[in-house]
């Protein structure tokens, strides 16, 4: 199974799938034989032992699993796009360019990637930005390990060292029926929710809040990721919770609505994390970056 998640040609093709809506369509974009196509794809499926996509006479629809697939396969296109252009304009210079290794929760990877490039090339031209799509627990290894040099990441427990760079509001996300604006956290908790599982900072964070107000939540699916999370609210099945800073509207669409959660006001710290050894100079450089760009955006 591990080849088949190393084939970056194969996370192309069912990304091209699902946003075209059909092997035939695929096949036409990506201009390479249909079957073919549908022989990586059942060889995918056949690796991860699910469905990717629900086939019907009108196309093919990602199934929650293909969703999730799909949300972290544009993550690493856009991360491989990323990378060859620094190595290309590196090549081009022939210069030895150093590389910070930044770790940032896949909640804000794909909303924040752009803004991310902008900053560092303006503020760091010789720098080389690597950015790693990492949760919280695999962030820490990563910084722990040495393999990265800051992380954008939850923290895991109430209590922390760490200074937060913001605290992100949170927000329901759910089918629009024509009510706007803010929504109590008791009728939040109420609601169907689908949520991240257990071990998820937000869901910890979320049940800890519940918890100080005496609420239970009704928690009815564990599903990970914005995008399969956003599509079973679509189908009907329950609301859900985000971060304001990740939610991206461009791909919310007339259909749902995103309502900030209040009494109380809840917000989430994000944090920054370095590893050992980092350059103080460096690290304060970072930590100056980052906290501007949560300045621009927020």
């Amino acid at each position: 199974m591990n080849s088949a998640f190393l084939d970056l040609r194969r996370v192309r093709y069912i990304v091209t799938i699902a946003e075209s809506g059909s092997i035939s369509a695929a096949a036409r974009n990506l201009n390479v034989a249909q079957p073919a196509l549908s022989y990586h794809l059942a060889e995918m499926e056949k690796a991860l032992g699910v469905a990717l996509f629900e086939r019907s006479a009108t196309g093919m629809t990602p199934t929650v699993p293909g969703l999730l697939f799909v949300e972290h396969g544009r993550i690493i296109l856009d991360a491989v796009a990323v990378a060859e252009s620094d190595i290309r304009r590196q090549v081009k210079t022939k210069t030895v360019q150093e590389v910070v290794r930044l770790t940032i929760i896949p909640s804000l990877a794909a909303v924040m990637l752009p803004r991310l490039i902008a900053a560092f090339r303006e503020h760091m031209p010789d720098k080389v930005l690597r950015v790693i799509d990492a949760r919280t627990l695999f962030a820490d290894e990563l910084i722990d390990s040495g393999k990265a040099d800051v992380a954008i990441k939850l923290p895991l427990t109430e209590t922390f060292q760490e200074t937060p760079i913001v605290w992100e509001p949170l927000y329901c996300i759910m089918r629009n029926n024509g009510t706007r604006g803010p929504i109590a956290f008791r009728d939040v908790a109420a609601l169907p929710l689908v949520l991240p599982a257990k071990e998820n900072p937000l869901r910890k964070f979320l049940e800890l809040a519940a918890q100080k107000e005496g609420l239970s939540l009704n928690v009815i699916m564990d599903v990970d990721g914005f995008e399969p999370r956003r599509e079973v609210v679509l189908s009907g099945y329950g609301v859900t919770v985000f971060g304001g800073l990740g939610i991206p509207h461009d791909q919310m669409g007339s259909d749902l609505l995103a309502r900030q959660i209040v009494e109380p006001e809840l917000k989430h710290p994000l944090i920054l994390r370095s590893r050992e050894g980092l350059d103080p100079a460096l690290d304060k450089a970072i930590r100056e970056i980052l906290a501007e760009v949560f300045r621009n955006w927020s």
